[in-house]
């Protein structure tokens, strides 16, 4: 720059957020002063550069007009009859003519019809020349070997494209740039049936089992078969609470099994870690210590909700409720172990709120019609078979009697009731965080994002525009994308990658 042996191009002055925009007037003064500035050229919209505050001081200006009909025919016929395909859908279709006036454009109907008959071209229909444009330019483009390091199926590839363009239009609205983080918040309303499936017929059982497994296999080992019997017994209690989140759906998805096995070890030692950490926790206080704690937790709760609720006859159920936590705690602290029964209510609680948590993963991103069956009963039962299974395996004291422990957890179930109608602080997160992932398990979001990226530009589906970013070479393309049923358009794609395979 010094030297003035640099041209500066800077593309795109309209995508510069607006009031940012004025900012680039007093900048270039800046450079002209400090530099040798040589060939320079900025772009932008017109109707965005007239509503510029400062006007940029250049050499000149050149407004690039949209391409007429004649220049179009006039293109097509220098180049021959490779070309007829294209000239019989324009022709066919007025509509065409707005779309095709820029030169990246054109190009487009020239990569989708070029070598095409134009008794092809018009076998669809003439009212879908527009999406069959595009849907050809998508299937040629990514029915081409390119050499990239990976490769993708055409239907992964094909919902990853429709995912990303789905999520730009609804974050970047009429820009074309890929949102560098694919976060899991903002995927309200994106409801697809093999998501919808995996959420309910997987994942949610996988779940109910993780910590009526883990829960029960912590009490176990701590407190004999009994206790471990009351923490299945107030799993099963807690599920039929109202909200019943989950939905009766029906259909098939791949590796569905390996999934489940990977969300019930996941959720299972997630349980465990938690249940032996609140024990220890317990220990840690001591016993009046953590009961002191415990009751700090309940109070707060029912003063919550008798201060939301004005329905008298709820707060006197909630008084009784209260009432019989405290006579309960009161008997067995008389006659009982003081650590055994704090460390029951603390494994109480906590299931109580692993339930809650289960129960309110699905419910921020998918209609609420809840299957009010008694269908996840036999998970949360299995959990708990699962859970003596892996007791004795490893060796532990099924009968060691410990009804402190018993009472605890009944208490610590029975104090938990009121939050039911309240989903826990990290329902939303984990829920949308659930969604993501089933999103990359079912190929709708790559797993290695950037590697897709490249893969997607080497294409020309996306253009690479900087370090890390990516955005769609045109708005139409990405709206194409976006509202398209994307196993449809992949199947279109193994087509034409099948012909082009059989003409060589």
């Amino acid at each position: 720059m010094r030297d003035g042996r640099l041209a500066l191009l800077l593309d795109g002055l309209d995508e510069i957020n607006e009031p940012d925009r004025a900012r680039l007037a007093p900048v270039l003064e800046e450079l002209r002063h400090n530099y040798l500035i040589g060939p320079i050229a900025v772009t932008c919209r017109t109707a965005d550069y007239e509503r510029l505050p400062n006007q940029l001081r250049l050499y000149g200006a050149v407004h690039i007009r949209p391409l007429t009909r004649q220049q179009v025919l006039d293109y097509f016929a220098a180049v021959g009859s490779a070309l007829d395909g294209a000239r019989t859908a324009i022709e066919q279709d007025d509509e065409l003519w707005d779309l095709v006036n820029s030169p990246l454009m054109l190009n487009v109907m020239i990569l989708a019809y070029q070598g095409r008959a134009p008794e092809d071209v018009l076998a669809g229909g003439v009212a879908d020349l527009r999406r069959e444009l595009f849907d050809t330019y998508i299937c040629e483009v990514l029915a081409r070997n390119r050499k990239t390091a990976r490769q993708y199926d055409a239907k992964t590839a094909v919902r990853r494209l429709w995912c990303l363009a789905w999520w730009t239009r609804s974050r970047a609205g009429d820009r074309t740039a890929v949102p560098r983080w694919m976060t899991p918040n903002g995927w309200f309303g994106l409801s697809l049936p093999d998501v919808d499936y995996l959420t309910h017929a997987v994942c949610l059982p996988a779940l109910f089992a993780a910590v009526s497994a883990g829960a029960t296999l912590v009490m176990i080992a701590q407190y004999g078969a009994l206790a471990g019997l009351a923490v299945a017994g107030a799993a099963l209690l807690l599920v039929h609470l109202r909200p019943h989140s989950w939905q009766r759906l029906t259909g098939r998805a791949p590796d569905r099994g390996l999934l489940f096995a990977l969300v019930l070890l996941t959720g299972m030692a997630a349980t465990v870690l938690v249940t032996v950490a609140a024990l220890g926790l317990v220990e840690l206080l001591t016993a009046k210590a953590a009961l002191a704690v415990e009751a700090v937790v309940i109070a707060g709760s029912y003063a919550v909700e008798f201060v939301i609720f004005h329905d008298n006859s709820r707060r006197l159920l909630l008084g009784v409720r209260l009432a019989a936590v405290v006579v309960a705690g009161w008997i067995t602290l008389s006659l009982g172990d003081a650590t055994s029964f704090a460390s029951g209510v603390a494994i109480g609680l906590l299931v109580a709120q692993g339930i809650r948590m289960v129960k309110s993963l699905p419910t921020d991103h998918l209609p609420a019609t809840p299957d009010k069956g008694w269908r996840m009963d036999p998970w949360v039962g299995g959990g708990a078979v699962l859970a003596f299974i892996v007791a004795v395996a490893l060796g532990a004291e099924l009968a060691s009697p410990q009804l402190e422990a018993v009472v605890g957890v009944l208490v610590g179930t029975v104090a938990a009731k009121p939050w039911r109608r309240r989903p826990p602080v990290l329902a939303g997160p984990l829920s949308r965080l659930l969604h993501d992932s089933l999103l990359r398990w079912t190929g709708y979001l790559p797993w290695r994002r950037r590697a897709f990226l490249r893969y997607a530009a080497d294409r020309y589906v996306l253009a690479h525009t900087g370090r890390g970013e990516y955005a769609f070479i045109h708005l139409l393309v990405r709206d194409h994308l976006a509202e398209c049923a994307p196993d449809e358009l992949a199947a279109k794609v193994d087509r034409r990658i099948a012909e082009r395979a059989a003409a060589r």
